[in-house]
């Protein structure tokens, strides 16, 4: 993965940490659950330490990148139609941006032929080869209308996510992301595996 991508990788980590953090702190009942059990430590780390939780060499969050019919099916939807319910306390424009800047990178990785940097990102070939029939300019709009399909990656494994923060907050080396990255890594191949035999 090279250096500018891992920095974009790393830029959209952060600006997920920050929207995360914002909504445990201004929503009492976060539309995602995994907010509720993470918000302690989550509230708890500085901006240093968010920082290192963001240099992960792996998407901390998804765009639906292995569902392939829910891609398909944006095909099919009407720019002249009504955008999501806005469901979320993450500020809609930061949201907004964050999807279209996760959209891209996405795009880019699948275009470029980038197997490593489609992986990182948790985006299998079929996701990568619908992706490559929208526009940059039709990503955008989807981003726009569709900014919900943005979720935290492995949600319902609050474990993982406490020991990212834990390490984050105790260990200025990275060390401590060692067992946790192997472990992301495990679930990522896994994941990928899963999404090319359905």
């Amino acid at each position: 993965m090279g250096h500018r991508t891992n920095t974009e990788l790393h830029r959209a980590n952060e600006r997920f940490f920050e929207l995360l953090a914002h909504m445990a702190r201004h929503d009492a009942s976060p539309c995602y659950e995994l907010v509720r059990h993470i918000y302690r430590p989550l509230n708890l780390l500085d901006t240093a330490a968010l920082k290192r939780a963001a240099q992960r060499p792996y998407a901390l969050f998804d765009c639906h990148f292995q569902d392939e019919p829910k891609w398909l099916g944006m095909k099919t939807v009407s720019p002249k139609g009504r955008p999501d319910a806005w469901a979320s306390s993450f500020p809609r424009r930061s949201a907004v941006e964050l999807t279209r800047r996760v959209l891209t990178l996405a795009w880019h990785s699948a275009a470029e032929l980038q197997a490593s940097r489609c992986a990182r990102l948790g985006l299998s070939p079929t996701v990568a080869s619908v992706l490559l029939t929208f526009s940059l300019d039709e990503l955008d709009w989807i981003a726009d209308r569709h900014v919900g399909i943005l979720r935290p990656r492995w949600e319902g494994r609050t474990g993982m996510w406490r020991r990212v923060l834990d390490a984050a907050g105790d260990d200025e080396d990275g060390k401590e992301f060692d067992g946790v990255d192997l472990q992301a890594a495990q679930w990522l191949a896994s994941d990928l595996m899963a999404g090319m035999v359905r």
